[in-house]
C-alpha cells in the first residue's frame, strides 16, 4: 500500500479502525491473541465475514480447528473492526451532523489492508446515503 493511499484513508472522517488483525500472522494453532479469540467466540458477524459457518467445524470453540479452517480456505489476510459515525440530524444544504459519540461497528475481511479500507469506505458511503434518504423521508433534509 502506498503512503499516499494510507494518508487518504487516514484522513477520511467517516471511518476509524478499532481493531486490526492479520489472520495469517495471528491465528497460530496453539496461541491466539485474546481479543481475536474473543471475536471468533462471541461475534457471528466475524464468522460470516471470513466465510465460515459453525456447521463447518466439529467444535466452533476450538481455536486450533478455526485456524485450520482459515488456513484451508486461504483466509490469511486482514480482519478489521471499523467504526462509522451515525448521522444524527439534518443541517442546511442537505448535509447532516454526526458525532463519534454515536457510531456503528462493522467487521471487514480482505487480503490486504488497502482492500479492507476500500471495502469499508464503500460500505460507509452506502450507509450514509441510506441514512440521508431516511432523513429526507422524515423531512429533516430539504
Amino acid at each position: 500500500m502506498s503512503q499516499t493511499a494510507i494518508q487518504q484513508i487516514a484522513n477520511d472522517p467517516m471511518i476509524r479502525a478499532e481493531q486490526i488483525f492479520h489472520l495469517g500472522l495471528m491465528c497460530r494453532m496453539e496461541s491466539w491473541p485474546d481479543l481475536l479469540a474473543e471475536a471468533f467466540r462471541d461475534l457471528p458477524e466475524v464468522w460470516r465475514e471470513v466465510g465460515l459457518k459453525e456447521g463447518d467445524l466439529n467444535d466452533p470453540e476450538d481455536l486450533e480447528e478455526i485456524a485450520c479452517a482459515l488456513y484451508g480456505r486461504y483466509r490469511l489476510g486482514f480482519l478489521i473492526c471499523f467504526a462509522t459515525p451515525v448521522p444524527q440530524k439534518a443541517i442546511y444544504g442537505g448535509t447532516f451532523s454526526y458525532s463519534w459519540g454515536v457510531y456503528q461497528h462493522e467487521w471487514v475481511y480482505a487480503d490486504t489492508l488497502e482492500e479492507a479500507c476500500k471495502k469499508r469506505l464503500d460500505r460507509s458511503k452506502a450507509f450514509v446515503e441510506e441514512e440521508r434518504e431516511r432523513l429526507k423521508k422524515e423531512r429533516q433534509i430539504p
